[in-house]
């Protein structure tokens, strides 16, 4: 554990012999905790400026957990806070004018004081700081005890010991639990989400602030008009405030609250964060100046969802208040455009409408989407395909034999122009722009019997996957697209793509990506942004197993082409791109290319457990 100031506390010889106070200024006030339950408990308070109650702390392991991090109050001093303001070293972007300014405070903290006799002090210390795990560090403070027998009785100075969050603004300890938390300390709607929606092995997490509040006020009408200098807490009376509102909002609305990463294009919202230059987002967590593009790294948002189905009933009696985080599905990216499917078979869509590409939102019982540059596919879960957006290509016009629901349908794919489907009988049926070869009905070239399970569309071609992982490829061949050694004109047959067996395949405009079935990646198509990832901008290249970037104990677990960039997941859920950065889809802090993959890293927050899908779209990545 990293105590300061007071690391040989326990040998303080001053102290040995003596009673002590332990100074609590979270749940500790309205709830002691099972190895204080047995000690006196009064109340007191810091009347030093020097300090504040903050709400930027993360939990794991108390009101949250690794996939839904929770969020407690931690004591900082002002010049701390003073440091954070000034320089962000944890935070990419001004600090919006909306966020609350707990630097400026000069009140003070009001807590409970709970009396350890000298006895059972050093075993109390040892449970503590098993629990708090070494995350917290700890120091002797100066508090003002309220005596509860005589509350106008001017308070008394005592020695207390103080447990506060580690708050050292380091790539170490920001990923540890306990640790200090920037991205909600600016973020107040962030904060109002995390506390309605996290829960852990302690309960609810919006029970620990909002009974927080209660014992404050509480505590403010019983004492106030006797102890002038009794401290006010108005960050929390705020948060608490928002929360309520929120809640009720969400009860009302039937919200539920989905916790993403987005890089990248941001201009139509695509990323479900705001931009103020644009009407009707889906969620208003943060507004900076400029939200057009997100290029420092994925950044997370906090997108709340309305008329959420969650797929099982909370767990009570710990959870039956908190706003259910929503559970995915799959995530699906286009041009502009962006849609989710939750485990519930609903579809929410945002960005770009200007094709009517965005499909009502929530859709109920849509079991798969996929995204073109300006339309939609959903199919249903009675096999009903529909069709969202531009027809400048025919692409929003289905073969009349798949328009009827009997006709069952395993798969469906939109490409830049174009789209696919295909149905039980293992055939695959592409239309739209044909100027190519690249539309069609498609049954397997070789062997009959063998079915396509996967469509990948790209700008001028199709590339096609069979149910035994062999890939074939058809249309325009000026960029190797089919996967050849030297470039051709169009093929209207589809031909074998030199590779091993295949699990998943993916296009971009003019380039290639399979993930074979032993985890490797190969790449062919066009390159001169460095989409293949093969360190350099040459064009075009043949079918080419392509550089691993992950590290040796973790694999591949998508792969995604976006129009001239390649992003793929590792097993850890942490992305990686190459290619094309016009609009900061890499996260690198700029907009050059890169002709190696560079990980993608989250900006301002930490990646939590869980992330395993990642949508890639026309210059944005999204991540859940």
């Amino acid at each position: 554990s990293r105590y300061r100031g007071v690391a040989s506390f326990t040998r303080m010889s001053a102290l040995d012999n003596e009673d002590l106070y332990i100074f609590g200024y979270g749940s500790l006030c309205w709830r002691p905790s099972e190895d204080l339950a047995q000690a006196r408990v009064c109340q007191g308070f810091l009347d030093d400026p020097r300090f504040v109650r903050v709400w930027a702390q993360y939990s794991t392991d108390h009101r949250g957990n690794e996939k839904t991090y929770g969020c407690v109050c931690n004591l900082l001093r002002t010049d701390e806070l003073a440091s954070y303001y000034e320089t962000q070293p944890l935070y990419p972007l001004p600090v919006p004018p909306n966020a609350y300014k707990y630097h400026e405070s000069t009140s003070g903290v009001l807590g409970s004081l709970y009396l350890l006799p000298a006895a059972t002090k050093a075993k109390t210390l040892a449970d503590l700081d098993v629990r708090e795990k070494g995350g917290y560090e700890r120091e002797i403070v100066q508090v003002l005890k309220i005596d509860p027998d005589s509350p106008s009785s001017p308070p008394t100075p005592v020695s207390a010991l103080l447990y506060r969050g580690s708050t050292t603004p380091d790539e170490v300890t920001r990923s540890k639990v306990g640790n200090f938390w920037a991205r909600i300390l600016y973020d107040i709607d962030y904060a109002v989400y995390t506390f309605a929606s996290s829960v852990g092995p302690s309960g609810w997490n919006g029970d620990y602030i909002l009974n927080l509040d209660t014992w404050l006020k509480s505590m403010d009408e019983k004492y106030k008009s006797s102890i002038p200098n009794l401290p006010s807490d108005p960050a929390t009376m705020m948060l608490s405030e928002r929360l309520r509102s929120f809640l009720a909002k969400a009860k009302e609305e039937k919200t539920g609250i989905l916790f993403a990463y987005g890089v990248g294009n941001n201009e139509h919202e695509q990323l479900g964060i705001s931009n103020p230059s644009k009407s009707n987002p889906p969620s208003r967590p943060f507004d900076p100046d400029n939200m057009d593009q997100i290029a420092n790294g994925l950044w997370e948002s906090a997108i709340p969802l309305p008329e959420y189905i969650p797929p099982h009933e909370p767990v009570k009696p710990h959870s039956s208040s908190a706003v259910p985080r929503v559970e995915l599905l799959s995530i699906n990216c286009g041009g502009s455009h962006t849609a989710l499917i939750t485990k519930t078979n609903q579809c929410y869509s945002f960005g770009s409408n200007a094709a009517s590409q965005l499909p009502p939102s929530p859709s109920p019982n849509i079991r798969a989407a996929s995204l073109g540059h300006a339309h939609t596919l959903l199919l249903t879960k009675s096999d009903s395909l529909l069709t969202f957006g531009s027809n400048s290509h025919g692409q929003c016009t289905p073969p009349i034999s798949l328009l009827d629901d009997s006709v069952a349908k395993l798969e469906i794919c939109a490409g830049p122009h174009t789209s696919s489907c295909i149905t039980a009988d293992g055939i695959a049926h592409v239309w739209g722009c044909s100027k190519y070869n690249q539309s069609g009905t498609f049954s397997h070239p070789s062997h009959p019997s063998t079915t396509f399970v996967q469509v990948a569309l790209g700008m001028r071609h199709t590339i096609l996957l069979d149910s035994k992982g062999a890939v074939y490829a058809v249309g325009d061949n000026r960029r190797l697209q089919l996967g050849s050694q030297t470039p051709t004109s169009s093929s209207s047959v589809p031909t074998l793509v030199p590779l091993p067996p295949v699990s998943t395949i993916s296009c971009g405009w003019s380039h290639c990506i399979a993930v074979t079935k032993t985890g490797s990646v190969y790449g062919w198509g066009r390159n001169d942004h460095g989409q293949l990832g093969l360190k350099h901008a040459n064009t075009p290249c043949p079918p080419t197993l392509l550089p691993n970037p992950l590290p040796s104990n973790e694999t591949i677990k998508k792969a995604r082409c976006g129009p001239e960039y390649t992003a793929i997941m590792s097993s850890t859920g942490q992305p990686y791109g190459c290619g094309w950065n016009e609009h900061g889809t890499l996260g690198v802090a700029d907009t050059e290319d890169r002709t190696s993959f560079v990980e993608i890293k989250v900006d301002g927050s930490v990646l939590r457990e869980g992330v395993e899908m990642m949508g890639v779209g026309g210059a944005h990545i999204f991540v859940a």
